[in-house]
């Protein structure tokens, strides 16, 4: 029993000290102790008292090594947090100094801006007074009384001044406006208005346009309608031009389906009552109404239906048109004519409708208001037709009215099989050599760009006097007409107009083909036989720049390359493969033409720049150094005098005319060059590039 007590004790001991209370729970527990064994266990008491006196008075405690890691691993994670805390406290603080500093900022910019708007309105505030004064004045000047001298004064300066032969007209009216305007418009290159040609014209028989009016037999057309315009004076703008076009269309109408080729007098007057139509639209667009344009668009794609066989009288296919090319010369003129016209007033209206939105555009293709077998007609996809009825004016108004349909969504009827064909046809105008057609040299109604040889012709079928036998001052058939005879010098100069024309429509067509990429339809372009034909072009205008380097029409040749070479960029930059985009030996081709614009600029246009410069300087500014017509229209492009260059200094004259490329001195302008250059550098790679470098620029000793 003594051992059991003594090994208790001794457990208590050797985990914990303990006091008294727990020395008489074990005195309770083993009462059997002996004497001996209290004395034991008091002296062990006394050793467990005076431990915690020990401690109390300095004495460091034994800690065992598990509590000083959990110690050392508490400050620890106190010190990282402690540290975390101090970061956010100082990255709040930055973001609040920025956040001020920011908000300052603000402040001052929006001071200063409310001080500029302050400054803006006292300026309008002054002049508002400063007009203000100056309307009163006038009003006072006019109210003023005048003496009775000076009112003798002035009549006798009034009787002694000359009558002016005629007096200023001040219209205030649109509808006198408009009046004016029918009454004095001229079709391009006329010298009569189109109210003084229709003014000889009468029918034989009498014609009934509706329940409201009338064509006398034997009576003038112009007499007619412009008693109908009078009839009108008390309606709005747009709702004359409406009354007034819808009759015009309708008499046109009714005249030609009396017309079958042979009756003559109901032809003689539709091409000038048609242009008188492009006048009331073309007054102020604003007037008219999407419903006008529309049913403007209808009639006259009927109307055109009527005149487009005359494109394919060269096309032996056209057996139903065999034997029309009998007909007499003035005939032929009239029709030939008449669809110059059509097609102008159509690409015109076309024009009106983009002011009421793309969706009106596209909704004129997509209902039908304009026939798109019209597009087919003029441009088919057979290449021998294609030349036969190529008519530079009839491209000219289709290449427009495409470029006014064009937008994301897509263009012309949307179909992307027709579409593809049509682009193949419009790519196909460049390649093939495209002569001038006969008897249709007409300027039209929307450009001065070509020939208008054959209006001269034209105009005589009314002539300004009728042979005196006829006892009539107006006709009601189209008086005989024959060609004019044309000298050398003429010849050549039909054929430089005719070239002028041709280039400025590839130009469009090129600019047309370039907007359709960039508005996300390159899918219809960038086929391998597309992409063929547009190198060939390329490398055929190159040469024929070659030919003829001084020819004043040479920077359109050049614009034309500058055009298709940021094309084939935008296709490869589009698909980065350009293996998969061309034939094999297509490749060959785009390197030589690349490599004609990449490389051109060499030491001779440095050369060419310094000669220029000198030139200049020495005070020749009107003499021709390389291109005359390429440096005046630098000049003109840079909105220099050309007809006094004494008003810019030589430097800037030289330096304006070195910038603008000639085919020669100075090839190719800076960006096309560029572009070529990073063309090369996809079609080849890093060793090809660097050898074709080192072969292209070494200098020949």
């Amino acid at each position: 029993m003594t051992y059991t007590g003594l090994s208790r004790v001794n457990l208590f001991t050797l985990n914990q000290p303990f006091n008294s209370a727990d020395l008489k729970d074990i005195e309770m527990s083993d009462s059997d102790f002996d004497d001996d064994d209290d004395e034991a266990v008091l002296q062990l008491m006394r050793a467990t008292q005076s431990a915690p006196k020990a401690a109390s008075n300095g004495a460091i405690p034994v800690v065992n090594g598990a509590l000083l890691q959990d110690l050392f691993r508490a400050q620890g994670e106190i010190a990282i947090l402690r540290a975390q805390l101090e970061s956010m406290q100082r990255l709040k603080a930055e973001e609040a100094a920025r956040l001020n500093a920011q908000l300052d900022g603000s402040r001052d910019s929006a001071k200063d801006q409310i001080d500029a708007l302050k400054l803006s309105v006292d300026k309008l505030e002054d002049e508002k007074r400063f007009l203000r004064n100056e309307v009163m004045s006038l009003s006072a000047t006019k109210r003023r009384k005048v003496s009775g001298a000076e009112v003798s004064a002035v009549k006798r300066s009034v009787v002694s001044e000359p009558i002016p032969t005629e007096a200023p007209i001040q219209i205030k009216d649109d509808w006198l406006q408009l009046c004016h305007h029918l009454w004095h418009y001229t079709i391009n290159g006329s010298d009569r208005t189109s109210m003084e040609l229709l003014s000889r014209v009468c029918l034989r028989t009498g014609l009934e346009v509706g329940p409201n009016f009338r064509i006398e037999a034997e009576s003038l057309l112009l007499d007619q309608i412009w008693a109908y315009f009078m009839t009108l004076n008390h309606l709005r703008l747009d709702g004359v031009v409406s009354a007034f076009c819808e009759l015009v269309l309708a008499l046109v109408c009714k005249l030609l389906e009396g017309f079958h080729g042979s009756r003559l007098d109901l032809l003689l007057g539709v091409p000038f009552l048609l242009s008188l139509v492009y006048a009331a639209l073309s007054f102020k667009p604003l007037a008219v109404s999407e419903t006008l344009a529309s049913h403007i668009l209808v009639e006259m794609g009927q109307i055109t239906q009527r005149f487009v066989f005359v494109l394919q009288l060269n096309d032996e296919e056209e057996e139903t048109l065999m034997g029309h090319e009998n007909v007499t010369y003035q005939q032929r003129l009239l029709e030939n004519f008449t669809l110059v016209v059509c097609l102008d007033v159509i690409e015109y209206t076309m024009v009106l409708s983009t002011q009421f939105g793309m969706g009106s555009v596209r909704g004129v293709w997509q209902k039908r208001v304009f026939d798109p077998d019209l597009l087919q007609k003029v441009l088919p996809d057979n290449t021998e037709r294609f030349v036969n009825t190529f008519q530079i004016n009839a491209v000219f108004n289709v290449v427009e009215i495409i470029f006014l349909s064009l937008s994301e969504d897509g263009f012309a009827t949307g179909d992307e099989d027709a579409n593809r064909g049509l682009v193949k046809s419009l790519i196909k105008a460049f390649l093939i050599d495209i002569d001038i057609k006969e008897d249709f040299l007409f300027y039209g109604l929307n450009r001065m760009v070509g020939n208008n040889t054959n209006f001269e012709s034209f105009v005589d079928i009314i002539p300004h006097r009728l042979p005196a036998f006829l006892n009539s001052s107006f006709t009601s058939i189209p008086c005989p007409a024959k060609p004019k005879p044309r000298s050398e010098k003429e010849a050549f100069d039909i054929l430089l107009k005719h070239d002028h024309h041709l280039l400025s429509l590839k130009i469009r067509i090129a600019t047309l083909l370039e907007s359709v990429i960039v508005s996300g339809m390159s899918g219809i372009i960038n086929l391998r036989e597309n992409i063929k034909l547009i190198v060939r072009v390329m490398g055929f205008e190159q040469n024929l720049i070659m030919q003829q380097p001084r020819y004043q029409y040479v920077y359109m040749r050049i614009q034309i390359i500058a055009i298709l070479v940021r094309m084939l960029y935008y296709i490869i930059d589009e698909n980065k493969n350009i293996n998969t985009l061309i034939y094999p030996e297509t490749l060959y081709e785009i390197l030589v033409v690349l490599m004609r614009i990449a490389f051109g600029s060499d030491s001779l246009s440095l050369e060419a720049h310094k000669l220029l410069a000198a030139v200049r300087a020495r005070g020749a500014l009107n003499i021709e150094v390389f291109n005359r017509h390429c440096e005046l229209r630098s000049r003109e492009i840079a909105h220099l005098n050309i007809y006094n260059p004494q008003t810019s200094s030589s430097g800037e004259l030289a330096d304006v005319e070195g910038d603008f490329a000639n085919g020669l001195e100075f090839p190719y302008d800076s960006e096309t060059i560029e572009i070529a250059r990073e063309i090369l550098g996809v079609c080849l790679n890093h060793d090809e590039a660097d050898n074709l470098y080192f072969n292209m620029t070494s200098q020949m000793p």
